[in-house]
């Protein structure tokens, strides 16, 4: 470990990096004072380092300084640019916001396309304002635009939105997006404008129509999105299995892909001799990196393939911590803004892992006698090497995923628990797919020899979103990490780590005993707080737009009321707010009325989402056609009628028949959710449009955002809204939204949340 303190160009790269990521979100002044504490240390460690030269001799004392100063460097250069990016720089860009400018450029990607409106990513080239050019923003326009597309005309621009759960802000800076605009007018121009960004879109976009061609569009989205990292044709489906398995890496585009594919290099190039070979996997690896977007993670492992390929092609050894901190600290350096992007920073922190963990293990094996290689040989040697492999990946993936632990908790606030075990199978056939996919490639020109390997290709495919659809619908496969003290936890686990990986011998046991100890506690305080979480019935609202949806929680299941008309965008508001009662799935999603126009939607919640339950109100042909759609993606359709009372846990629901007013297209809604004895009313819109079915000794009334259209036709002139003990008059139409009280605890008195004073006075 000491070795590893003592590299300065690491300590320089690696701080640079860590310091920009932390300063990413903080505010101008904390980045000046840092700036001026770290320039005072750089002063003092070159002065006292230029005194040690002079009236000491201790080598290691040198070092230190040596090192120290570095450390104070880098850093010092992260609050530098820290501050001119992301305060000066995004503050003129940010002036902007409010403003109506013409501009032109080239779309880069499609994020959503509904048809009638649509998101784009556009690189504005010019725009009417002289001082603003050349940056990217996220674009509101008609649909029908296609990637790649050279449009121009009026935008109105505006600030970047924050957002709850999935901070969007924060993702959009982190791919160098700066602004989002509204489209006013719009004109698309015939004939893209050729650039480079347009020539990499234009390859990939061919490459993965080969694979779709040949494999099919969900096989062949498969081997686009593991190959290219095209996710068009990758299904909702693929993406939410991986992702509850914690093997979302295989897919996306990272060092493992460039890895292999500089393999499978090497061996073509083979006969050719060791310097074409190096040449070779250079060329492929700026090919990659092109054609892929130059994505944080690939863009890292390319620039230490590349710094490995040229340092051993003049005759020097590398040093694999230094090569990691001069990848992050070239794209940081290039692009201010991917330090804040999550991928890079997973990437980091496993290829960091891997490196602390093998840095020990290499004199091991180093020191092997000659009868245990004579042992690796032959069918049975064979045998047992791929045995260890796959024992020394699973406790590889383990100490990446402690090593992690910190990110995981702070992004994702939940862990998959098979991870260790589906991590090494699957990260192999990967690897056996990125060795087959580019012979597809080269044979593609001859259908006939390309038809027999995209057979075996598509059947591997299929195999594989097969067994990864079964494990994923395992109860529990993932456990949350939203309890309390749960960061500082997942720190003291991710020293306990480096700690393990950097002694040796008896003394790693210590280490692992403590490690050990750490999570056995945590894991029996947080069983504490979760015995504490099935006695109680817990009630969020939770918001999508113009939409109101209820999270209930009871006895340890957790299900999704809809009471608007978009069920997509519930669940994901739900899936969000599923930290706040510290689960990771959703056990049912009730639906309180039915409209064929939503059908599709409610096929994007299944496809998203593992709901083991979908209740659906008996009205005919159309519930009917519900069940049958839940039953292709493995969730139980249960009908019920108006009225009835559906149990979930401890909690009782009750629906009643939805109404709808003349003129309005939305149902008015009234639902009854009781527990220990209490109960609370929702209701759509006003007492009078629910029809007054409300119980008269319900202790909770409330009104939620929605209703008609026109609800000030339809409002009584007094109504009264509970909030725990408060009656509160509303009178002349206005009401209560739901999203305007925070949660609701039924069985706990000393927990309900009532409006609080400003609320209370409208």
């Amino acid at each position: 470990m000491r070795s590893v303190i003592l590299r300065p160009l690491a300590v320089l790269t690696i701080t640079f990096y860590i310091l920009s990521c932390i300063l990413f979100t903080a505010d101008a002044t904390i980045k000046v004072i840092f700036a001026v504490i770290f320039f005072l240390i750089l002063v003092a460690a070159v002065a006292r380092r230029q005194y040690l030269k002079r009236k000491s001799s201790n080598i290691m004392t040198k070092k230190a300084m040596t090192c120290l100063s570095f450390l104070a460097l880098g850093a010092l250069l992260s609050c530098i640019i820290s501050f001119m990016i992301f305060d000066v720089a995004q503050s003129r860009y940010e002036s902007l916001a409010g403003e109506t400018c013409e501009i032109s450029g080239n779309v880069t990607d499609v994020v959503w396309d509904g048809g009638y409106s649509a998101i784009y990513i556009l690189d504005v080239e010019e725009t009417d304002n002289a001082e603003v050019k050349g940056f990217s923003c996220v674009l509101y326009a008609e649909g029908g635009i296609e990637r790649g597309s050279y449009i121009q005309g009026k935008v109105k621009l505006a600030r970047l939105e924050e957002s709850e759960g999935f901070n969007v802000r924060r993702y959009y800076l982190s791919k160098g997006i700066v602004l989002s605009a509204e489209a006013e007018e719009l004109t698309v121009k015939e004939g893209s404008k050729v650039t480079l960004k347009s020539v990499a879109l234009g390859i990939r976009d061919r490459l993965s129509d080969i694979f779709v061609d040949y494999l099919g569009k969900e096989s062949g989205g498969f081997a686009s999105a593991l190959f290219l990292g095209e996710e068009e044709y990758l299904s909702d489906e693929v993406s939410r299995d991986f992702g509850r398995l914690g093997i979302v890496h295989v897919l996306a585009i990272s060092g493992m892909h460039l890895t292999v594919i500089c393999a499978f290099v090497s061996k073509l190039l083979g006969f050719f001799g060791r310097r074409v070979q190096n040449i070779g996997c250079i060329a492929v690896v700026v090919f990659y990196l092109f054609i892929t977007g130059f994505s944080g993670a690939v863009t890292r492992a390319g620039i230490m393939v590349i710094l490995i390929i040229a340092i051993s092609m003049i005759g020097r050894g590398s040093d694999s911590i230094t090569n990691l901190g001069l990848s992050v600290f070239l794209i940081t350096l290039f692009d201010a803004h991917a330090c804040a992007d999550v991928g890079l920073q997973l990437s980091f922190c496993a290829v960091m892992a891997i490196f602390l963990y093998y840095d020990e293990r290499r004199p091991i094996k180093a020191g092997m006698k000659e009868r245990d290689l004579k042992a690796d040989r032959g069918f049975l040697g064979s045998l047992r090497n791929f045995a260890l492999s796959m024992a020394e990946g699973a406790a590889l993936t383990v100490i990446i995923i402690l090593f992690m632990l910190p990110l995981e908790w702070y992004y994702f606030r939940e862990l998959s628990l098979i991870s260790p075990l589906t991590s090494p199978v699957f990260s192999i056939v990967g690897d056996v797919l990125l060795w087959a996919l580019p012979v597809l490639l080269i044979l593609s020109p001859a259908p006939t020899f390309a038809s027999v390997l995209s057979y075996a290709l598509r059947w591997l495919i299929e195999l594989i979103c097969h067994i990864a659809n079964s494990l994923s619908h395992l109860e529990n496969v993932s456990i949350s990490l939203n309890y309390p003290l749960a960061g500082v936890v997942s720190v003291l686990v991710m020293i306990a780590v480096v700690v393990f990986c950097v002694l040796k011998g008896k003394k790693r046991i210590i280490s692992l005993v403590l490690s050990l100890s750490l999570l056995g506690g945590y894991t029996a305080f947080c069983c504490v707080f979760a015995m504490q979480d099935r006695e109680r019935a817990e009630i969020i609202p939770i918001e999508y737009k113009s939409n109101d949806g209820m999270l209930v929680s009871s006895c340890g299941e957790c299900a999704v009321i809809d009471v608007g008309n978009g069920y997509s965008g519930v669940i994901n508001a739900a899936r969000v707010s599923l930290g706040e009662v510290r689960a990771t799935e959703i056990e049912a999603l009730f639906l309180t009325h039915l409209h064929r126009a939503y059908v599709s939607s409610v096929e994007k919640a299944l496809r998203t989402t593992i709901i083991r339950k979908v209740y659906i109100p008996d009205s005919g042909e159309l519930s009917e056609a519900l069940v049958s759609l839940c039953d292709q993606y493995g969730a139980e359709g249960i009908l019920y009628s108006y009225g009835d009372t559906v149990k979930v846990g401890e909690t009782e629901i009750r629906i009643e028949e939805t109404l709808y007013i003349e003129r309005s297209v939305q149902p008015v809604v009234s639902l009854t959710v009781s527990a220990h004895g209490e109960e609370l009313v929702y209701l759509g819109a006003s007492y009078v449009e629910a029809g007054g079915k409300v119980p008269i000794d319900a202790e909770y009334i409330w009104y939620g955002d929605h209703g008609p259209l026109y609800k000030e036709s339809f409002v009584s002139e007094t109504e009264k809204a509970f909030a725990g003990d408060t009656a509160i008059e509303y009178i002349d139409g206005e009401y209560t939204p739901m999203s305007d009280v925070e949660r609701l605890f039924l069985g706990k008195a000393d927990e309900k949340v009532v409006l609080d004073e400003e609320q209370r006075e409208g």
